[in-house]
């Protein structure tokens, strides 16, 4: 029996959270409420422009995500956003957040 209900579930980003590794290096991590696929931007200007930030795609299908950036500038605040999009490419996408990378 096909539940309608089960496939419209809409994808939901879960406890973000950004860490310093380094220097220049940090991850980002996040959960999803089912498998996605996931978009993630990042940039040290706000607000965040999708279409010349840095863009990392991860097309396997996760409900735990992370991205390791590096290169980054000490002392500077990089804004990012997510996009996550199901097995249906139904999406969601976070809001504009930031971190400062530590000196």
């Amino acid at each position: 029996m096909f539940d309608v209900r089960a496939s419209a579930v809409v994808p939901m980003l879960n406890v973000i959270t950004a860490g310093n590794t380094g220097t220049s290096t940090s991850n980002v991590y996040w959960t999803t409420n089912k498998n996605t696929t996931s978009m993630f931007w990042y940039s040290p200007t706000t607000p965040l422009n999708v279409n010349t930030a840095t863009r990392i795609d991860d097309n396997n299908f996760n409900t735990v995500h992370q991205v390791n950036l590096s290169g980054l500038t000490a002392s500077t605040t990089y804004y990012y956003m997510i996009k996550v999009t199901d097995n249906k490419n139904v999406s969601a996408t976070s809001t504009e957040r930031s971190f400062v990378q530590v000196n």
